[in-house]
Order: C-alpha cells, then structure tokens, then sequence
C-alpha cells in the first residue's frame, strides 16, 4: 500500500488497498487523473512485472480503463 504504480504509457496512481477475491488480490489505486474513478489492478504475474519496495513503485501491463469502480 502506497506505492504509486505505472505501465508503459506513465503512471497510473497510488495503491490505496487490495481486495482480496479468493482467485486472486486486487489493487484498488487511486488515479492520477482528477475527477476519475479508483483503478482496479488484479494482482497476478500476467499483470505485475516489477515491484520495487526501495524505490516505491510499482510496474504493470494494464490499461486503467480495463476496470474501474
């Protein structure tokens, strides 16, 4: 929780908590964008591809838009 997470286009938000769904977690980020609904980020290894707890980030293959509440 709190690090700010980011795919190729730039960054996506901040981890604000993790769901946890029994298939598997979900992030729940709080977006970059002003005005915009939370991101939802499912939190597995097709998705996830660098954690870095040092630097405080996070990188994913996702697109915001996929889900968000």
């Amino acid at each position: 929780i709190g690090l700010s997470v980011s795919n190729e286009e730039g960054p996506i938000g901040e981890i604000l908590s993790i769901l946890e769904t029994g298939a598997n977690d979900v992030l729940v980020c709080k977006s970059v964008e002003k005005g915009k609904a939370d991101v939802l980020i499912p939190y597995v290894d097709e998705v996830v591809l660098s954690v870095d707890i040092e630097a405080g980030t996070m990188m994913v293959e996702w697109d915001p838009s996929s889900l968000e509440i």
